[in-house]
């Protein structure tokens, strides 16, 4: 049997603007509970990889709901102009909708990580890495916060750790 090894590449990192490490925008600083966020836009490239891995972290503020979780589905556009469930490829608020029905419009598939939490303010928390197949040469993050609490919201955005963070693998034979 073959063993098939994966070299990872440079990081897209999502998070507030001028955040450590920070690439692309989207500013998840006093983000209300069950508000939605979506991402600035990265062009992954005409070939782009395949596989890439994704770690979500989340910084709390006041204590969230024990066992509650904030979500990170991913928005893919060809062309990055034509995006479901009403998204722009942009930083802005997301609207859900009844049901989550724009939520199921990006696609059931494309809910592609989660970050459980406990009843622990101030606190950040990361999950992952999550395997996810790119589906398109364009994707947005969106932010979904099931936590039944606002976000932490800092003096200086910029101190926000919360990050979604997506790395190409490439396989090497």
């Amino acid at each position: 049997m073959s063993t098939i090894l994966f070299d990872q590449g440079t990081a897209i990192i999502w998070g507030t603007s001028g955040g450590s490490g920070v690439t692309n925008n989207i500013l998840l600083d006093a983000l209300g509970a069950g508000a939605a966020r979506e991402g600035d836009s990265v062009d992954l490239g005409s070939t782009f990889a395949e596989w890439w891995s994704l770690w979500v972290w989340v910084e709390t503020g006041t204590a969230p709901t024990a066992d509650t979780q904030a979500e990170v589905w991913l928005n893919w556009s060809h062309d990055d102009s034509n995006w479901s469930g009403g998204g722009t490829g942009a930083d802005a608020a997301f609207t859900i909708g009844t049901n989550d029905a724009n939520l199921r419009l990006v696609g059931r598939g494309s809910q592609s990580g989660n970050c459980l939490v406990t009843n622990t303010a101030n606190t950040l928390f990361k999950a992952g890495p999550f395997a996810v197949r790119a589906m398109a040469q364009y994707v947005s993050p969106i932010f979904v916060n099931r936590m039944n609490q606002a976000m932490r919201d800092l003096t200086t955005a910029s101190d926000h750790a919360s990050r979604i963070i997506m790395v190409p693998l490439t396989p090497t034979f």
